[in-house]
């Protein structure tokens, strides 16, 4: 093949392969145009299935409250189902038996329903010898005794197994009242005794009874479920101040006794001589 022959041979190469690359290009873009048409029309399908479902569901709103685990949360959501326990089912609610709601499960959906749910425990309440067990929303004690119906007092003890109220725990209420009272004691009399010499020693009489005195004293008295726990004096008065019991006692001392003789006794006693010229008595 001669020079000129090759280089004819490859300008027709050349313009083949043009019209090929012209060609695949416009095939290309014709898959391209199917392409946005489709997804194009798949698009305005969704759009307008959407509407038409979106037209068709309710929207309604639920808001769970959980204050033992502190939760109070809000959503909205869409839905077809036909009563509240599908809807909560198909948005992931489970509703224990502790549990309170606001609308009953059965219930049809209405739309623009508003739908609360609170998380509840069971909490044994002690008062005194009397428990019961009980179902309460309130993660605070004092809180879910009123709950319960038991309202405390300012001054009553409350004790629970933590800060926080959990499935199980005892909450346990002791009344506790505080009362000022008043009684009347007696002040014993006490004794003076007072020297008598016109009594002999070892007699005593009683000049004056006297009296008691009496005093008032002022208590602040604690009780717990009924029961005096404390007492504390706040103030004593003396409203009779006693009188002492007055004994004479006597003081004198008998007199000694005279010695009285008789004729016989004098004589006897007088001394004679005996034949050895000592003394004899009698």
């Amino acid at each position: 093949m001669t020079t000129q022959e090759k280089s004819k041979y490859e300008l027709l190469a050349q313009m083949h392969e043009k019209r090929e690359a012209k060609k695949q290009a416009k095939l290309r873009a014709k898959r391209r145009t199917k392409i946005s048409a489709m997804v194009t029309l798949v698009a305005l399908v969704t759009v307008t299935l959407g509407t038409v479902f979106n037209a068709s569901a309710k929207e309604i709103t639920i808001t769970e409250i959980d204050e033992f685990a502190g939760v109070n949360e809000t959503k909205t959501v869409r839905t077809r189902s036909e009563n509240i326990e599908d809807v909560l089912e198909e948005h992931g609610f489970d509703i224990a038996e502790t549990d309170k709601i606001n609308v009953p499960t059965q219930k049809e959906v209405e739309d623009n329903e508003d739908i609360v749910i609170i998380r509840g425990k069971r909490v044994t309440i002690k008062v005194g010898d009397y428990q019961e067990t009980v179902t309460v929303t309130k993660a605070d004690a004092a809180e879910a005794l009123v709950e319960a119906g038991y309202i405390p007092g300012e001054h009553d003890r409350i004790t629970t197994n933590d800060d926080t109220l959990d499935h199980g725990d005892t909450i346990e209420l002791v009344s506790i009242s505080h009362t000022d009272e008043v009684t009347t004691e007696k002040i014993e009399r006490g004794i003076d005794y007072v020297d008598d010499p016109s009594m002999m020693q070892g007699q005593e009489k009683v000049v004056d009874e006297g009296y008691d005195g009496e005093k008032e004293i002022s208590y602040k008295v604690t009780y717990q479920d009924g029961a005096e726990a404390s007492r504390e004096t706040l103030s004593e008065n003396v409203t009779l101040e006693p009188k002492n019991k007055v004994i004479a006692r006597g003081t004198a001392t008998p007199a000694p006794k005279k010695m009285k003789s008789t004729v016989s006794e004098t004589l006897n006693t007088k001394s004679t001589v005996n034949d050895n010229g000592g003394y004899v008595n009698g």
